[in-house]
């Protein structure tokens, strides 16, 4: 699990047809590494999209980068 200091955001939206867009982006603790990556869904896929997200930003993060020192 991630230290609690560690910078992760997700900014979800309704859009005029009813699908959902949303933007997720994760943070190295000093700033220097920024992953972000987006989802278009359906309310219903929210969890799943919002799951799927947060394991691509961390399979694209430096291994270790969020190890408690």
């Amino acid at each position: 699990m991630a230290p609690a200091a560690t910078p992760i955001a997700a900014l979800a939206r309704v859009l005029a047809d009813g699908s959902m867009d949303m933007e997720a982006m994760a943070l190295s603790p000093d700033g220097r590494t920024i992953v972000t990556t987006s989802r278009r869904f359906i309310a219903s896929d929210a969890r799943a999209a919002g799951l799927d997200a947060g394991a691509e930003l961390k399979g694209r993060l430096p291994p270790g980068i969020f190890t408690a020192s």
